[in-house]
């Protein structure tokens, strides 16, 4: 008689359902083998055992680390889910524990269970070192807003920590955006909501940088770049400071400002910083420059401050809304209509979108020499209200040649 066909093993993260239907199925098939009698410390039940422990260590370690809380959580019941299965459908008194097909059914269960725990374990990891860099971000945006910052190593050593991450092909760019945001929202609990969003945007900013940086510099200077991505939001700081004191774009003067405090970074740094918020039609703050006089890293700043700025946007509207979004794709609509309006540099948006492995937006515009049509001429140079109240004239700086 012709056996029946093997069932299909689902995947670790498959629903329980699955998982039962391939349990019965296992139980369902014939078979004149039998399965000898193993060791006692052997037998699927101290095997479940074992895995049940680790469970346990998880579950105690999740309760320090708040920014597992929602992944964590989630491999945690699906691998005690599996278990309960195991003891509803094969219990320990069941007699036909001694065909193979049984015992190969709960080992797949518990190979799944297994490797649950190991997905956990890398994201332990990876919480661990993102612990250890944000310590280090905030302490050197504390240093810098006291005024202590005076040796750049502890800026440099955070530049080469990001572009460990970039490189480290086991931790995917949605893993580590999704997982910075959750960490800037959980953890730190000294910081109030604009300074866990600087420091958010920052890591954003700078993990993207040395992605786009990995293969070529794109006649950039990186180290100062990877600077001005990771500390341009640092104004946020500043004891006191709110959204109203640091409105229209000032938090962009007073972070150059602060990080120019530091001799040892380039001197590309604080301007990087001031021109974060530029875009291409002038209507940036605070410079309100135009399109020729954006350099070439400058435009690129503009997008990755944009970029981060909607995913960040979005992360926290998926996490009230109860949404589950793996997608890296949220912030592409906006960019592709804002860069129509001839606000951002199509060629960054382009190069961006490919490093993240996203495909190019048929609306998205192609970079041309031409004038834009829909860029805004007729921008006005933007005064800061802490200008305007001192009466400091505002000098303008000499048109360069676009880079």
């Amino acid at each position: 008689m012709q056996q029946d066909a093997w069932p299909t093993l689902p995947a670790p993260t498959d629903p329980v359902v699955v998982w039962e239907q391939y349990l019965q199925g296992c139980c369902d098939r014939e078979s004149q083998c039998r399965v000898r009698a193993s060791a006692h410390d052997q037998t699927p039940q101290q095997r479940e055992q074992v895995l049940l422990r680790r469970l346990s260590d998880t579950a105690r370690e999740s309760l320090e680390k708040h920014a597992l809380s929602d992944t964590g959580a989630s491999l945690q019941r699906q691998a005690l889910e599996l278990i309960r299965l195991r003891r509803r459908v094969l219990p320990d008194d069941y007699p036909g524990w001694n065909k193979p097909e049984v015992f190969l059914g709960a080992a797949a269960l518990h190979r799944a269970v297994h490797a649950l725990i190991e997905e956990y374990d890398r994201f332990r990891l990876q919480h661990d070192l993102l612990h250890d860099i944000c310590s280090r971000w905030i302490g050197v945006a504390q240093a810098t807003v006291q005024g202590s910052l005076t040796d750049s190593a502890p800026v440099f050593t955070l530049g080469q920590q990001m572009r460990n991450i970039a490189a480290d092909g086991t931790i995917s760019p949605a893993e580590f955006l999704r997982f910075a945001c959750g960490y800037a929202e959980y953890e730190p609990l000294q910081l109030n909501r604009f300074q866990r969003a600087a420091l958010a945007q920052g890591l954003h900013a700078g993990y993207l940088a040395s992605r786009l940086f990995r293969k070529q510099n794109w006649l950039i200077d990186t180290d100062a770049f990877l600077t001005a991505a990771l500390f341009k939001d640092v104004a946020w700081f500043i004891p006191g400071a709110d959204e109203k004191s640091l409105s229209r774009g000032q938090h962009a003067e007073w972070s150059a400002g602060l990080m120019a405090q530091c001799e040892d970074l380039r001197i590309a740094v604080p301007r990087l910083i001031r021109e974060h918020h530029e875009c291409l039609d002038g209507s940036g703050l605070p410079l309100g420059l135009s399109a020729a006089a954006l350099r070439r890293d400058s435009r690129l700043m503009s997008v990755l401050t944009r970029w981060s700025e909607l995913f960040v946007r979005g992360e926290e509207n998926n996490r009230v809304d109860g949404k589950a979004d793996n997608s890296l794709a949220g912030p592409t609509p906006v960019l592709v209509s804002e860069s129509l309006e001839g606000r951002w540099d199509p060629v960054w948006i382009s190069r961006l979108l490919e490093n993240l492995q996203l495909p190019r937006p048929e609306g998205l515009p192609h970079p041309s020499g031409e004038p834009r049509q829909n860029a805004n001429p007729h921008w006005r140079l933007p005064r800061p209200h802490f200008i305007q109240k001192q009466g400091v004239p505002l000098p303008l700086r000499a048109r360069r040649p676009n880079a």
